[in-house]
Order: structure tokens, then C-alpha cells, then sequence
């Protein structure tokens, strides 16, 4: 039988290729089924599957046999054309696939998912990303108007307008009429002051591609993207994970040959699909008239709303609790960017587990190993119960003085305490945004991927940092006391 990190990334590619194209049939199913009897995938593994991203389930691929591998897109081919037709989503995972799971890499692929609440890029922009300290890897995009309109050409083909952002913003600088831009950026954002408007107009002028990765997705939205090299990013689909929208994108770095690399990449992508009907937007109309579309639109709306900011979470203590109108004591809080202060219902079980989870990944730490074993009962536990009940007990002793400590370890417990904490984030207007707070498998391991300086406990009538609290060195030292 497969590894189950296998089984359950296997899951994850097949029913997301399933559902690209919006259409599911008796076929797709049948052969989705068949796979799973292959591999050995049970319906516990599809709810892992359902709990880890698209991009954590193609990393997982790129360290397996390359048997394995070529045997995963043989079938991913066959599935995308059950229902008769390869659609363009369809073509865009397995061309993915395929790069990230080469035998031989000529150069870097590899897939990033990014919860979808704060994406405004669409699966028609080919964007080019680079930093500041790689002006000379790349010296074929040394971009003239001849390689880019090439450029331009080739991704209209494959179906895409080729992004490269400092000709954006000369488009926006032609662009005689900025009264015109600033009606636009008023009406997006209406809350913005006539000072904020013009600075927005007047970054987005001089915007290079450095400005746009590092202050647009990184600071601004938030994003959790980081390149080591020039890389084509295009998005290549959305996934559901645990209950929350992801949008994944396909990042390739940029070869010395830039030109004939896009041709190759358009070119596979077009020989799989099948015929479609797209319209481009074409950048730079020869006109300078101006039109609130395309990647126009995108970059506008991405400047126009205001840097998101996440919310601190507030662990509350023993005789450190709030206590709400109809009399419940809160273990767990949250305060916005604002300052203002709201509640996160949650049961002192599934509680403590998430403050488990919140000491696990401070200070870079990777989580909850998901490994099982079976007990002398027959009952399914964590692999390493020994490390990980006594962290917990210790949590529940500094949240609650209920006698009774549940064994978070045991599956029977483990299993609906997770569902109760992916609900109640949901049910958190403040937080259900942003994925971060939503517990996901990543390579084996329960995790949350918040920055422990947005995580506060009250105790003995003060707040601290988590790091610094001594709830947190409760959590150090229980293994060791035990």
C-alpha cells in the first residue's frame, strides 16, 4: 500500500483535476475510483487529502519514485479527457504537474497556493515577478519593445497577456487624462482621501517589477510568496481546503533563452486542450484610451484597498478570561487592526488544541506530526503521544481547571476536535478571510501559519507576547517535567 502522505496528495490532484472544468461525470468518478483502489485510498485519506493544498500535494510528488510519478501524469491525462474534451484548466494542471515532476529540471517549477480572499490575479496573466538583486540573471528580458512584443505574442497564443509591470505603468503614464484614473480609484475605494488617491496614481506610474512583488503581494496583500530567481507566474486553478477557497499558481523560473522557454510552455499547454474561445486584453491601446479591465483593473484594485493587516489572537488564562453578555467565559479572543476587540467560540477542548497548535509553529516550528499507531486496545493514537500529551495536558491545566483532561492524541478525540476548530474559525467574521487561521496539513504535520507576534495571552492581569508569556514555557518544559 502507498505512504500515506502519497495516498493523500494522489487524492488531492485527481478530484481537483476532476472538478477544473465545472463538470463531473459517471466516467470521471468511475476512473477517480479506480485510482483510489490502486493506491490504496481510504475515505480517511481523502479527508486528509481535503485538509492539504494543491501545492503541499505537488511537493510531496517531487520527492517520489519517478515510476511513480510518471505513472500519476499517464493517468492524470487519461482522466482530463473522460468526459471527451481536455479543457483549458484541465491542460493548465497537468502541464504543472508535468514541469514540477520532471525527472531532469533544466530549470526550478514548482506550485504556490494562496488562500483566494485576497487574489485579484485571473488565469489569463502570465505575470513575469523578479527582485531587485536579479537585474543581470536574466539578461535576455532586458526588455526593448521588441522582445516584448514577442513576448506578448506568444502568451496570446497559449491564451494569456504576458504581464511585465513596468510597461504597465508606462501605459498608465501615456494615459493623458489622470482626473479620469482618479475617478476610478475614488469609486473602487470611496473611504480613500484625495492625497491617498494620488499617491496610488502616482506609484502606480513608476511601479517596476521589484515595487509589485515585494510591496503589492508581499507587504500589501499579505502574501507568503518568496523567489529565489526571475520566475513566470500564471494561476492554474482553485482548490477547497478544508472549507476555505485557495487560488494556485504555477511559478517557473525564467531560462537564459526567455523567448523560446514561453514558446514551449504555450506550446504544451495548447496541445492538450481543447479548442476555445478566449478574448485578450490587449495592453497599451495605440489610441491611450483607457479601459477598467484586464490587468488595468487588477493592479488598480490591488492598490486601492488597504494593506491587510492580520488580526492578533488573545489567549486567555485562568481568572484571565472574558466573559460575554450571556454569561460564557472565552478562552480565545481577537482584536483587529483597529483595535477592536471580538470573540472566538470555542470550547475549552478544542481550545487548548489550538493553542497547542500555536505553540507548535512559534518561532518557526512545523506543527503536530499526523503519524499513527495503534495502542494495546486497538485504538488509533498519535505516533508520538509521549511528546505531545503532556504539552497538551499542560495547556488545558493554564486554561481551564476542569478535572477531567480529554486525550487529545486518540483519533476518536483528535478527529471532531479539528472539525469543531475549522468551524468555529469559520463562524469568525474577523478571521474566516484569511486562511491563516484554519489549521492545514503541510508534509505530514497539523499546522497554522501565524506569525507568533500576532498571538497575545493575558495572564496574571497582564498581556504578554507568546513567546514570552509563561504559558508558552508551560508548553517548553512539560515534556521535560513529565
Amino acid at each position: 500500500m502507498a505512504k500515506e502522505e502519497l495516498r493523500k496528495s494522489v487524492y488531492r490532484i485527481f478530484s481537483d483535476l476532476v472538478k477544473q472544468d465545472n463538470l463531473i461525470t459517471i466516467e470521471e468518478i468511475e476512473y477517480l475510483d479506480a485510482i483510489c483502489k490502486d493506491y490504496g485510498i481510504a475515505e480517511q485519506d481523502k479527508i486528509g487529502g481535503h485538509m492539504m493544498t494543491l501545492a503541499d500535494a505537488i511537493s510531496t510528488l517531487q520527492g517520489e519514485p519517478i515510476e511513480i510519478r510518471k505513472d500519476i501524469l499517464k493517468r492524470m491525462e487519461e482522466c482530463a479527457i473522460k468526459d471527451n474534451e481536455c479543457c483549458r484548466d484541465e491542460s493548465l494542471l497537468l502541464t504543472a504537474f508535468k514541469n514540477c515532476c520532471k525527472a531532469v529540471m533544466d530549470v526550478r517549477s514548482y506550485v504556490r497556493s494562496f488562500p483566494a480572499a485576497n487574489i485579484y490575479i485571473n488565469d489569463s496573466q502570465l505575470i513575469y515577478l523578479e527582485n531587485e538583486t536579479q537585474s543581470d540573471i536574466v539578461p535576455s528580458l532586458m526588455m526593448d519593445e521588441e522582445q516584448y512584443s514577442d513576448l506578448c505574442d506568444i502568451c496570446r497564443l497559449g491564451g494569456f497577456d504576458f504581464i511585465y509591470i513596468p510597461k504597465v505603468a508606462e501605459h498608465f503614464r501615456d494615459f493623458k487624462d489622470k482626473d479620469i484614473l482618479k475617478d476610478i480609484v475614488s469609486l473602487v475605494s470611496p473611504s480613500l482621501k484625495k492625497n491617498e488617491i494620488n499617491s496610488i496614481i502616482q506609484v502606480i506610474c513608476g511601479m517596476s517589477t521589484t515595487y509589485f512583488y515585494k510591496k503589492v503581494l508581499r507587504d500589501k496583500l499579505q502574501l507568503p510568496i518568496r523567489i529565489d530567481k526571475p520566475i513566470w507566474m500564471f494561476k492554474i486553478g482553485d482548490s477547497v481546503v478544508g472549507g476555505v477557497d485557495y487560488a494556485n499558481f504555477l511559478c517557473i523560473e525564467v531560462a537564459e533563452t526567455a523567448k523560446s522557454q514561453l514558446r514551449d510552455i504555450m506550446n504544451e499547454i495548447m496541445s492538450r486542450q481543447s479548442s476555445y474561445h478566449l478574448v485578450i486584453n490587449k495592453l497599451g491601446n495605440e489610441d491611450k484610451s483607457f479601459e477598467y479591465d484586464g490587468f488595468y483593473r487588477t493592479l488598480l484594485d490591488m492598490m486601492a484597498i488597504k494593506k491587510v493587516t492580520a488580526p492578533d489572537i488573545i489567549i486567555h488564562t485562568i481568572g484571565n478570561e472574558i466573559t460575554t453578555a450571556d454569561g460564557k467565559k472565552l478562552i480565545l479572543s481577537g482584536v483587529d487592526s483597529e483595535g477592536n476587540a471580538f470573540p472566538i467560540i470555542m470550547d475549552r477542548r478544542e481550545a487548548a488544541l489550538y493553542v497547542l497548535l500555536l505553540c507548535a509553529c512559534a518561532k518557526g516550528g512545523r506543527g503536530i506530526e499526523l503519524s499513527f499507531i495503534y495502542n494495546r486496545k486497538g485504538e488509533q493514537i498519535l505516533k508520538n503521544h509521549a511528546h505531545r500529551k503532556p504539552q497538551y495536558d499542560a495547556i488545558y491545566n493554564e486554561l481551564s481547571n476542569w478535572a477531567s483532561i480529554p486525550d487529545i492524541t486518540s483519533m476518536k478525540i483528535l478527529r471532531p476536535a479539528r472539525s469543531y476548530i475549522a468551524r468555529s474559525i469559520k463562524e469568525t467574521p474577523e478571521l474566516s478571510p484569511q486562511a491563516l487561521y484554519l489549521p492545514i496539513e503541510r508534509n505530514g504535520y497539523l499546522m497554522l501559519s501565524i506569525e507568533a507576534d500576532h498571538i497575545k495571552v493575558q495572564e496574571n492581569g497582564k498581556e504578554k507576547k507568546l513567546l514570552e508569556s509563561d504559558l508558552y514555557q508551560r508548553y517548553i518544559t512539560s515534556t521535560i517535567d513529565s
